[in-house]
C-alpha cells in the first residue's frame, strides 16, 4: 500500500491532506507508536498509524450521507470563537466523518458527508463542475438584467466568478427568492455577489449537490445516501 500519511489520512476519512499537515505538525500522528515529523512520511499496509492514539483504519465500506445543516453553526470541526460546529450536531459516531465544501454561518441546507476522503476531492474540485442549487431569499425585486448580468459571470474586489444560472420565483410579499446554479462554489460567493449589486440577501439554503437533493430532509437531520448515486454520477 505504500502512500504518504497526509493521503493516507485523508483517505482513511480522518482529514484532508491539508489539515492532516496541520495534525502532524502538533505531534498528533504516529507511525508504528513513533510521532510523525514530516507528511512526507510513508505507510506501509503493515504499519500502524494512530491519530490521538487511537489507530486510523482504511475503511473498505465507502459512504455518504445528506446532513441538513442549520444556520448559526460552523462548517469545521472546531472553531476558535466557540460557537456551535455541525459536529456539535451531528452523532457522535461522525466525529471523524468529513464535510464536501461549506456553508457559512448563517447558511443552510444540504451538506455532503463522506468517509471518503477522494471522494471529498473529486466532489470540490472546479474542474469538475458539479452544480450546487441554492434557494436565496432576496428583499425587493431583481434588475430586468439580473439573469444575463449572473450569466455573463461577474468580477467582484477582482475575484472573477464564473457564469450562475437563475430562475426567478414568484415574489413572496416584498421578498424575491431565486434559484441559482453554480458550479465553482467560491468563498461566500453568492453573499459577496448579492452585496456587490445591492441586493439584501436574508436567506440562503443550498438545496442540490450534484445528483443529491435536500428533498425529504428536515432541519438537523442525516441519511444515507447510496454510495452508487455518486459513482454514477461521476462517470457521466
Amino acid at each position: 500500500m505504500n502512500q504518504r500519511i497526509a493521503k493516507f489520512l485523508s483517505a482513511a476519512g480522518v482529514c484532508s491532506r491539508r489539515e492532516g499537515e496541520a495534525l502532524i505538525a502538533t505531534g498528533r500522528i504516529k507511525l508504528n507508536d513513533q510521532v510523525v515529523t514530516t507528511p512526507t512520511t510513508f505507510v506501509r499496509e503493515s504499519d500502524v498509524v494512530t491519530f490521538d492514539n487511537r489507530t486510523v483504519r482504511l475503511t473498505c465500506v465507502r459512504q455518504l450521507w445528506a446532513f441538513y445543516k442549520p444556520v448559526e453553526c460552523i462548517t469545521s470541526r472546531v472553531d476558535p470563537e466557540g460557537r456551535k460546529t455541525i459536529y456539535d450536531i451531528l452523532p457522535p459516531s461522525f466525529k471523524n466523518i468529513r464535510y464536501v465544501g461549506r456553508l457559512d454561518y448563517f447558511s443552510e441546507g444540504l451538506l455532503l458527508l463522506t468517509n471518503d476522503g477522494a471522494l471529498v476531492r473529486s466532489l470540490e474540485l472546479p474542474r469538475n463542475k458539479i452544480p450546487r442549487i441554492y434557494r436565496v431569499r432576496i428583499y425587493g425585486a431583481v434588475q430586468p438584467n439580473f439573469q444575463q448580468l449572473l450569466l455573463n459571470g461577474i468580477t467582484v474586489d477582482d475575484i472573477e466568478y464564473k457564469g450562475i444560472q437563475v430562475e426567478v420565483e414568484p415574489a413572496e410579499g416584498r421578498n424575491t427568492w431565486l434559484r441559482l446554479t453554480l458550479v465553482e462554489g467560491k468563498n461566500r460567493e453568492i453573499r459577496r455577489i448579492m452585496n456587490y449589486l445591492g441586493y439584501k440577501l436574508n436567506r440562503l439554503v443550498r438545496v442540490g449537490y450534484g445528483p443529491v437533493t435536500i428533498d425529504g430532509l428536515k432541519l438537523g437531520q442525516v441519511k444515507e445516501i447510496p454510495i452508487e448515486v455518486i459513482d454514477k454520477y461521476l462517470q457521466r
